[in-house]
């Protein structure tokens, strides 16, 4: 069994380790892979939910809005949608590897331009509660060949359950689970870090601001 990383930038680059043989996979194996994703989130709604629900108890006592409550807020149906976006991304066509131009320069160099793998993603989870942006976060993220993720504290249960199940899908699907990775235990040094990590973190997707 691995051992536990000790650091924010050890996870990191476990992801980055595993992205290698995440970014192998062909089509079928992409989509096989978010499929598993997709099925496993919505059979663990009810562990989901419930981790969402201690979040919200928490920031309640901790004086947070009703209007920031319902952003927060995961319940079945919410839980559903997240892996009904999830189902979309997995039977869009795999654009890595297609060319989208290609052309003959003077001197007859051909340039072609196309499509490569996402090396890596930071997504922000606590969009998984919000009515629009919920789709844009699971299409921005699942195509990434390593992915993690930061959250602030009020959202910490909800984000550990969902990345905990992403991780055990992937495992038996036959993927390394190493490729999602969270820095959440590590506060605001391990979203700092995550985001200084040139290098290892290719991109970048914060979170919606608070309306």
């Amino acid at each position: 069994m691995t051992p536990p990383a000790a650091t924010a930038r050890e996870r990191m680059l476990r992801a980055q380790a595993a992205s290698r043989s995440v970014g192998l996979l062909d089509d079928a194996g992409k989509r096989d892979a978010l499929l598993a994703v997709a099925d496993a989130v919505e059979a663990a709604a009810d562990q989901i939910v419930a981790a969402n629900r201690e979040d919200l108890a928490a920031g309640a006592a901790g004086g947070l809005s009703d209007a920031l409550q319902d952003r927060l807020r995961l319940d079945a149906a919410r839980v559903a949608a997240l892996a009904a976006a999830v189902r979309e991304v997995a039977v869009l066509p795999d654009p890595v590897g297609r060319v989208l131009d290609e052309r003959t320069l003077p001197g007859g160099v051909r340039l072609a331009e196309g499509v490569g793998a996402v090396r890596g993603g930071r997504c922000d989870l606590r969009s998984a509660a919000e009515r629009d942006g919920r789709h844009r976060r699971a299409r921005a993220c699942a195509r990434a060949t390593r992915w993690s993720s930061a959250a602030a504290p009020r959202r910490l249960r909800t984000n550990a359950a969902l990345v905990a199940t992403i991780r055990d899908a992937l495992d038996a699907a036959g993927v390394d689970p190493e490729a999602v990775q969270t820095v959440d235990d590590f506060g605001r040094d391990g979203a700092r870090e995550l985001m200084q990590a040139r290098g290892i973190v290719d991109v970048l997707v914060p979170a919606a601001a608070r309306s």
